[in-house]
């Protein structure tokens, strides 16, 4: 049988007139008023991404490659332009070569441009490239390289950087970056920002997968001296072991500059923004910020797991966000959650130096400095703060999404951070999973999806894929759209007021009652309700199977277009406002709902 199917479409909430009820009255305290109908082994494919922006033409990929609008913090504050409105160069041709570049080519384009003094790479949205590197591509200054129709992967080998950011005022945007190998011994990054040369950089909508050494680093082995302000935004990294590096490695040279190691002193000149991405099944470096560099984290979704090493002896280490040798991080009203293992730690700061003995490069991890404002942890993670008044304060402001810290809340913003991140298509559905009537812990955590704390039993993956499938931590929605199993609304995702909800509604709608002597017995959540003589009859009383939970609610209407149900206010367990019946009318499908209050053991109205 077809058990679930995720609606495409406007969400419910603005069909239904808004919800009254939002998430502070559906908590862990609301159990569903009775469990979906599932078998073991039944199958269900979920979709769990909202709509994207995709160009299908050359005049589309102009118009979104010159929007700017959604960028925020450090770069823009600084102003970071990229190509702006200027001359675009069409990507056509997926080869790379080294020398004698073809005309259409990813290279050609961006020498193009260097040419030019500015301009944009912009992929045509009418073909599909996978390109393989043959050396690193290189960015001249003011450059806009972006894939609007959602259609490129960057291939490299694990020995090839991808892309070295080298000069002032680059955006790079809506690409997605794998390597060729994953066996983990390359050194090359998916994205190398050298500090040093460059600023006003903006990444924004790339997917990072396996990506060898980092997916984007930004350091230098050589002190920082100039300002250099970046922002990385809606981006996936995923299945990795050291995500990111920010910051001067000039601490770890031989000999070390004269403030190394405590760095207490220094200014940071690296100022970087990382603003509502996925750290899907990452390790460790999320981020590391070392030298001279200031890392302001806000409401980023991390999903931490140990990785085993290469060298197939241990696991390496798993952490958030750490500050070391001066470092610094604000961390602000992001979501840490372990994926596979506990005791994590989500935000921190090295406290005391580590001067390697015997002469030799310099500090190792010295101190650094942690501040968090709003942050959510999740299975068994911690937050340490580490000299917050020394913590730079951001020249910009953004107002974060708030996190409810509950199963439902925590949900709920992951799923809004993770539809708007990625290059992904949002074509078919994420996966295919099976119903276990169990809820262990599986190995992966991102392979088990639970409905609700109230349903025994889960949807485990059983389809694979190269990359690591969508890390949610409590069940599956499309966002802006409810989840359903067979006849059961089971939850819709909405916004409100800045802050993500989910709302659980009406369920099951099941076959029609009828009042028999004034009462019906209620199995569910949604009903249609028949009269005795089939057109018109009194409602005294609702009856339920189980003892119902307070603020349980259902849902009545007459069951068809002749029949009025006149619901009685206090006949029997039901009061209604100003202790007036309510007709409902067949012919205008009216419907009422009603909420348990388990004080009064009444039904009481939802609301007037």
């Amino acid at each position: 049988m077809t058990i679930a199917n995720i609606s495409n479409g406007e969400s419910l909430l603005s069909v239904r007139g808004k919800l009254n009820t939002a998430i502070d009255k559906i908590n862990e305290k609301a159990p569903l008023p009775v469990s979906p109908n599932l078998t073991a082994g039944d199958l269900a494919n979920f979709s769990l991404y909202k709509d994207r922006d995709i160009a299908t033409n050359q005049d589309d990929a102009d118009t979104m490659s010159a929007d700017l609008s959604a960028m925020a913090g450090y770069a823009a504050n600084a102003s970071t332009t990229g190509g702006g409105s200027g001359t675009i160069y069409f990507v056509t041709d997926p080869s790379d070569r080294t020398s004698g570049y073809a005309d259409g080519s990813f290279r050609w384009a961006v020498e193009q441009v260097r040419s030019a003094g500015s301009g944009r790479v912009v992929f045509d949205p009418e073909n599909s490239f996978d390109i393989v590197l043959q050396s690193q591509i290189e960015t001249p200054p003011n450059i806009t390289i972006d894939a609007p129709g959602r259609n490129v992967t960057i291939w490299r080998p694990d020995d090839v950087t991808g892309i070295k950011v080298s000069d002032d005022n680059c955006v790079i945007r809506r690409l997605s970056f794998k390597t060729l190998t994953s066996a983990g011994g390359s050194v090359r990054d998916a994205i190398w920002i050298e500090p040093t040369l460059c600023d006003k950089i903006w990444i924004d909508e790339c997917t990072f997968g396996e990506s060898a050494d980092g997916c984007i680093d930004m350091v230098s082995l050589s002190d920082l001296t100039a300002t250099c302000r970046v922002t990385v935004s809606n981006c996936i990294f995923r299945g990795h072991d050291k995500v990111m590096l920010i910051g001067s490695l000039a601490c770890y040279n031989d000999p070390p500059p004269a403030y190394c190691p405590t760095a207490t002193a220094e200014t940071p000149q690296l100022l970087v923004t990382l603003y509502k991405n996925v750290f899907d099944h990452v390790a460790q470096r999320n981020p590391k910020v070392v030298t001279k560099a200031f890392v302001h984290s806000v409401n980023n979704y991390f999903r931490i797991k140990q990785i085993w090493q290469p060298s197939g002896s241990s696991y390496g280490a798993a952490y958030g966000a750490l500050a070391a040798t001066g470092g610094q991080v604000f961390s602000e009203a992001n979501l840490y959650s372990a994926a596979v293992g506990s005791g994590f730690s989500a935000v921190n700061a090295v406290t005391t130096a580590q001067v390697p003995s015997g002469g030799g490069a310099g500090a190792t991890d010295g101190p650094g400095y942690s501040k968090d404002s709003g942050s959510v942890v999740d299975n068994s993670m911690t937050i340490t703060e580490v000299g917050a008044g020394s913590v730079t304060t951001p020249p910009y402001t953004i107002t974060p999404i708030s996190i409810t810290n509950t199963e439902v809340g925590r949900a709920a913003f992951a799923e809004t951070i993770y539809s708007g991140a990625g290059a992904h298509l949002n074509a078919g559905p994420d996966g295919l999973f099976s119903w276990h009537p169990d809820n262990a812990q599986d190995p992966d955590g991102w392979m088990s999806i639970s409905l609700n704390a109230s349903i025994s039993g889960r949807f485990i993956r059983v389809d694979k894929r190269a990359s690591a499938p969508s890390p949610y931590p409590w069940q599956a929605l499309r966002y802006g759209s409810a989840l359903t199993v067979g006849s059961y609304t089971l939850f819709e995702l909405a916004e409100s007021n800045n802050t993500t909800s989910i709302f659980q509604l009406a369920t099951p709608r099941v076959n029609t009652l009828t009042i028999a002597s004034g009462v019906v017995t209620a199995i569910g959540g949604y009903h249609t309700i028949s009269s005795e003589s089939g057109t018109a009859d009194d409602l005294d009383t609702i009856n339920f199977t189980d003892t119902p939970a307070d603020g349980q609610r259902i849902r009545i209407r007459p069951t068809s277009a002749s029949a009025t149900i006149t619901v009685k206010h206090n006949t029997g367990n039901i009061l209604l406002p100003g202790g007036t019946d309510i007709a409902l009318d067949g012919a205008y499908a009216e419907s009422l709902v009603l909420v348990w209050d388990a004080a009064l053991s009444k039904l009481i109205i939802e609301s007037v």
